[in-house]
């Protein structure tokens, strides 16, 4: 492994700046709240808005999201999905009842549910609007994680063949047979790697494998680089096989859902969880960095004709202690 050439974990700067949540209601109207009249352009066009605000020092950048939907529209217990963590603002998209009930703070005078096909005309400048777009197209169906079993296994080889998947897999099982000698281990908790179908609307449409980074032998160098030893540190990967939910922002979501849920549970006093998709896959990249991953160095793996990308995810930083 090559050494990195850059870090960017410890930076101290605090992008993201602030948080956006896009809240829908199951209907699918957006809420959208009107500004006070602070200023006179308030009146016209700029004056509709999502729960938006500025981050606090060293707040996570999901406590963000959560105290501006809390202070700006009284909303709780929503569980934020993230569109985009990884520029100077962070995009949410959140999901309610048509029960939910909106209490508006000093910095609003009124709110609306908008059809999605009205937000365009209430939202300035237009590129603010593009991304509550954004936001709107994320699928927010049930998602669910469940470990791996042996009937899975002709499900796993059909995922792992499929066209955007075993371009970038290496090893590849030929077969439901050669699937058992690799994953066997692994379903019995014979190997520190743990493996989950991802489950969408009770539906299995991938999987998610974990490990603990200090059981990786290829990975010392990289764990003793993120936290010396490794002890706190897990590796994921991962693997969309339906084709039709590619390029539909679900492999972020299923991401952030893993490591906010399935990780600390099965690895309690985790503090960082790194992936290293090849450079080239910028889909799986993209994805990585838009959950809230940071993209620390490049290296050139021991095995492998790819490039790749070291990610990490430090849990302080994102979703908080």
């Amino acid at each position: 492994m090559a050494r990195p050439q850059a870090s960017r974990i410890g930076d101290t700067g605090e992008w993201p700046l602030g948080a956006t949540v896009v809240v829908r209601r199951d209907d699918g109207a957006v809420l959208l709240m009107h500004r006070r009249r602070y200023e006179p352009d308030d009146a016209g066009p700029w004056a509709w808005t999502a729960p938006a605000g500025g981050r606090e020092p060293g707040e996570p950048i999901l406590a963000t999201a959560l105290r501006e939907l809390r202070e700006e529209t009284g909303l709780t217990g929503v569980a934020p999905v993230p569109v985009d963590l990884s520029g100077s603002w962070a995009l949410f998209a959140a999901e309610v009842g048509a029960d939910a009930a909106v209490t508006l703070n000093d910095e609003h005078d009124r709110f609306a549910w908008v059809p999605p096909s009205e937000v365009d005309e209430l939202v300035r400048p237009p590129h603010v609007a593009g991304r509550y777009r954004r936001a709107q197209a994320v699928g927010l169906g049930p998602l669910a994680f469940r470990s791996l079993s042996r009937a899975d296994l002709p499900d796993l080889v059909a995922w792992l063949r499929t066209e955007h998947v075993r371009r970038w897999w290496a090893r590849i099982p030929e077969d439901v047979a050669a699937a058992e000698e690799k994953y066997g281990p692994r379903i019995d908790g014979a190997s520190p790697t743990s493996v989950d179908v991802v489950l969408l609307g009770g539906n299995p449409v991938g999987f998610v494998q974990s490990t603990p980074l200090a059981a990786q032998e290829d990975y010392l160098e990289t764990a003793r680089w993120v936290t010396r030893d490794g002890a706190d540190c897990v590796s994921i990967d991962y693997a969309v096989g339906e084709p039709s939910l590619v390029g539909q922002g679900f492999g972020t979501r299923l991401i952030w859902e893993y490591v906010r849920d399935v990780v600390p549970v099965r690895y309690p006093g985790n503090r960082f969880v790194v992936a290293d998709p090849a450079t080239s896959n910028t889909a799986s990249v993209r994805a990585c960095e838009k959950a809230g991953f940071r993209r620390a160095f490049d290296f050139d793996p021991a095995e492998g004709v790819h490039r790749h990308a070291l990610c990490v995810f430090e849990r302080a930083r994102v979703i908080g202690s």
